[in-house]
Parts: C-alpha cells; structure tokens; sequence
C-alpha cells in the first residue's frame, strides 16, 4: 500500500502525517523521527528566531525533510530567511485566520523575496484557497475550530463542519494545481483515511503527537498517571508566553491540558498508519489517489454512532490468555 503523497508541489512525503506547529508538541526530536517514518513536522515559532533556526538545522543535518512555522505579528522575513539557511523544505505561514490580507500580503513577500514552498493557513473556503495559489502558496491548510485543544467555535462563534470543508477546498486546490493539509479534528486513523479520501492530501495533527517521549516537555504525575502537558497555541496561557502578539490577550481561543503519557512515537505511528491502510484497501486502492477516486460518502444520523465501534461485550481486568479462554466463555464474569 502506497501512502506517499505531496504536500506542496515540490515537496512530497512517504507518508501523509504531519505534526502541529504547537510549542508543546514539534521541535526537532519530534520533527527528526517523524521524518525518518516519511512524515513532516513543522517546527513552532513560538521560539525566537535563532533557536527555531537551530531546532530545523539539527534535523536538516540529519538528513530529515523538516518545516517550520512563521506568523504574521513579527518580522517573518527575518525568520524565513534563518529557517530556510538553516535547511527547511518548505516554510508554513501559520496562523488561525489565514483568509485576510495581511495574510496574503505575507505569503506574497515571502514568494517575491525566497519562493520557498510554502503552505498556508487556515481557511475553510475554495476563495480562500483560490487568493492563497494567487500569492503563491503550494499548500492551503484547511480547519477553523476542529481541534481538541481549540474553542474558536465556542468563544468565537466561528468555524465550518471539517470533512466538507476539506471535500470543498481539496476540490478547488485540485483544480489549481496545489494541495490541501487537513487541519484538526484527528482522533483516529480512521478520522484520517476519512480526509484523506475527501481529497486531503496530507493530515496535520497536535494531540496525536503530544504526549509522547519526542513531544517538549517533561512526564509529570497527577494521582499515580502520567502525562505531559499540551496547549492550544490560542489559549491564554501560550499568548502570554510569546512575543509574537499585538496585545495581551484577553479572551482564549483555546485551552492547556494534560495529555497522557503515550512514550515513544514510532509504535503510535506505526499503528496509525496501518488503519489508515486498511482504510485506503477498503476504497478498493493501492495509492491515496486511487482509493480516493473510489470512496464515497453518505450521511448518517447521530444514533448510527451507537452501532459502531465494540459493543456487547463486558472487558475484564487484566488480559484473558488463551489457556483461560474456554474458561472465560463457560465462566460469565462475576459481579
């Protein structure tokens, strides 16, 4: 099964996996071990220029295919120019409104002064997408509001369902030669063999990856569990921390939390993927792009989701091996 994929024109992957650009999820540990399992992690820039600079050349050096983040509140300039000296493949205007014209302005200059491959973000309309490859992006990252640690639809009152989103602004990419990054809204691989078939041609997730040995952060204890903790880049709590911002920050966007410990990525990865395969076998396809011409969509009620997943079965404590298996089916559990 074939998973590779671009996520602009001039760069692709072996696989469709992507990390957020949160400061509590990508720096270069995440990003390096992601790339050697063929994904891409996009370094935050909630760091300040040199030391972004440093966490992207310790992967470039490596060999590892590596992004980082820039925003608009700064001088992206500066900071384009020292991620990408220091061996980035593609540079990610990453901000939560990316359909304004600042935003356009900024993907613009970049395009004019490095023409770098550059994805940005994020919208969740084919206009956006539309003015993004007008200034020069060869990647649109699509989501506003499906992300576990954001409230934007809460607190804002703004957002789009995320797979129409997707379908709708892959379809426009598509046509124009570019790409689209789903951005948010991952719980599972089947979350994403879903977008990917809605015309996504890379996934971008955060809580995936938080939580895990490469993520920033160290493991603390909260009543005999393990976690590390993970943020919203909108949240109060991250605006307050950087330097990147107009003004203090009175209303979040999102929330800090704890994650559970998950440790070491590659294990996660792999598992991941290997739903996603099978989800792509089920399209009747050996590449994304196959499946996808195959697969198709139908709406379901909300009480359909009380028929999937597992049901009619009690779990036990501890694992049932197969010398007890014949107990375990003579024997019902006890109350």
């Amino acid at each position: 099964m074939d998973l590779s994929t671009n996520v602009t024109p001039g760069l692709s992957l072996d696989t469709p996996l992507v990390s957020a650009a949160m400061d509590t999820v990508t720096e270069a540990d995440l990003a390096a071990t992601l790339s050697d399992l063929g994904g891409l992690g996009v370094v935050h820039r909630f760091l300040d220029v040199d030391e972004q600079a440093a966490q992207v050349r310790r992967v470039a050096e490596s060999g590892g295919t590596v992004s980082g983040a820039v925003g608009i509140n700064e001088n992206y300039l500066d900071r384009t120019e020292a991620l990408l000296e220091a061996g980035a493949d593609a540079i990610v205007m990453d901000i939560a409104h990316g359909h304004m014209e600042r935003c356009l302005d900024a993907v613009a200059r970049i395009r004019d002064e490095y023409d770098p491959e550059i994805v940005a973000g994020n919208v969740v309309t084919p206009e956006a997408v539309e003015d993004l490859w007008e200034v020069g992006a060869g990647c649109v990252k699509v989501g506003v509001g499906p992300g576990s640690h954001c409230t934007t639809r809460e607190v804002a009152g703004a957002g789009y369902p995320q797979l129409t989103a997707v379908s709708e602004c892959a379809d426009r990419a598509h046509e124009l030669g570019i790409h689209v990054m789903a951005d948010g809204g991952i719980r599972t691989s089947g979350d994403a063999a879903k977008a990917l078939m809605a015309g996504a041609d890379t996934v971008m997730m955060g809580s995936f990856f938080a939580g895990t040995d490469e993520s920033p952060g160290r493991v603390v204890e909260v009543d005999g569990e393990q976690y590390k903790r993970s943020r919203g880049m909108a949240s109060t709590e991250a605006a307050d921390d950087r330097d990147d911002k107009e003004s203090d920050v009175a209303t979040g966007e999102g929330i800090e939390a704890l994650t559970p410990y998950k440790g070491p990525v590659e294990p996660l990865v792999e598992e991941f993927l290997g739903g996603v395969r099978s989800g792509i076998s089920y399209c009747g396809g050996h590449t994304l792009a196959a499946a996808r011409d195959n697969a198709t969509f139908v709406r379901v009620a909300a009480s359909a989701k009380e028929r999937e997943g597992v049901h009619g079965v009690v779990f036990a404590e501890g694992t049932v091996d197969t010398d007890d298996a014949e107990r375990e089916v003579q024997a019902p559990l006890a109350n």
